[in-house]
């Protein structure tokens, strides 16, 4: 895929397109990628947690990431990770 590191404010490369000239697709490639490679261990770093490599991709909304793709990606992204404990609001006990 081209154009998936090309930006949303338009400066990326190789073509510097802006948000609109970008397919979809690059677009949702692009915010993967990202994810992806952070969240994996490197020779010379140790991988991002999940919510590091989340709020990572959050900090780029608008400037390196498309708005829409990433409140779509947060839709499927799991918050909070396996084992962790969570305090519900009161309506949730009747469930």
């Amino acid at each position: 895929m081209l154009q998936h590191h090309e930006r949303a404010d338009g400066e990326g490369y190789p073509f510097r397109l802006n948000k609109d000239e970008i397919s979809d697709y690059a677009k949702i490639v692009s915010v993967c990628d990202v994810f992806t490679a952070v969240s994996a261990k490197r020779s010379y770093r140790d991988k991002f947690s999940l919510n590091e490599a989340y709020e990572l991709i959050m900090s780029g909304v608008g400037t390196i990431f498309d708005k829409e793709v990433v409140k779509t990606f947060e839709k499927c992204f799991y918050k909070y990770n396996l084992g962790c404990k969570l305090k519900l609001p009161t309506y949730y006990k009747n469930i």
